[in-house]
């Protein structure tokens, strides 16, 4: 997903993260659900059985569709993104920016499961942020494994955590565990985003990657990323696309953010 303001690729973007149903993908079937919509709202007297046959479909798949309020699960995801505004997106916006924040973090403190939920890492500083971003989002947010021995605490969302999922996953956050093994890359949109989303991500990162080095105030913080080189080389371009003089020292798994670098992204996302 390139450009998330571009609202029908999203959507498709956002259809794919299903399975496909049968012979058809995911976003074929989304067509015909269209296709037969439009068609009924024309012919509201007709019942499925001409309906299949005016537009060459197999009864069986659409008889839900037209004779009761039935919908594929993928149709059901797309409704409630759309009636939460969540293909609505705009650069530089509320919601955009801490849309924004939300992929960042699946990043550098998240993780979606195969369920396509997503769990947000938190400590007592960065909660808040979180627990914004998901109210921005209609979510609201839910205290995750508060009390476990050596786990982090996270945030959920409240409400339709697996649909907010699938949007992230569109927006090119990654689903699963993130490994070394795994090849990992930056989001595609950050290629197009002006530079206030682009620091919105980055600040985003370093506020849950970056761990102090007071005694190395030329390089104040350092960042441990067991990443391939190729994403770890993508973290430091963005990172130095928004600093002049430089922002990264180091290429290995554990790098150093410069004093420059440090004053200007070590701050809250928004």
């Amino acid at each position: 997903m390139v450009d998330p303001t571009d609202r029908e690729p999203l959507i498709r973007a956002f259809a794919e993260t299903y399975d496909a149903a049968s012979e058809l993908s995911s976003w074929e079937l989304v067509e015909q659900y269209r296709r037969v919509q439009a068609y009924t709202a024309d012919h509201p007297r007709k019942g499925s059985a001409a309906v299949a046959s005016a537009l060459d479909l197999p009864r069986s798949r659409i008889r839900a569709w037209v004779d009761s309020d039935g919908r594929p699960d993928v149709v059901r995801g797309i409704h409630t993104a759309d009636a939460n505004g969540w293909f609505d997106v705009e650069w530089e916006t509320t919601f955009g920016r801490h849309l924004t924040v939300l992929v960042a973090w699946i990043f550098s403190g998240g993780s979606i499961n195969d369920a396509y939920r997503p769990a947000f890492a938190v400590t007592p500083r960065t909660q808040g942020f979180v627990e914004v971003a998901l109210e921005t989002m209609g979510t609201g947010s839910t205290v995750y494994r508060n009390d476990a021995e050596n786990r982090a605490t996270e945030l959920v969302p409240a409400a339709d955590a697996s649909v907010l999922g699938r949007l992230l996953v569109a927006l090119g956050a990654p689903l699963g565990p993130k490994t070394r093994e795994r090849a990992l890359s930056l989001p595609g949109f950050l290629t197009v985003a002006p530079e206030p989303i682009r620091l919105v991500f980055a600040r985003t990162y370093v506020v849950n990657r970056a761990t102090a080095r007071d005694e190395r105030p030329t390089t104040p913080l350092q960042l441990a990323e067991e990443r391939r080189p190729a994403y770890r080389a993508e973290v430091r371009a963005l990172f130095e696309s928004l600093v002049d003089g430089g922002a990264v020292r180091g290429d290995a798994e554990s790098y150093r953010l410069t004093e420059s670098a440090a004053n200007h992204l070590h701050k809250p996302p928004l």
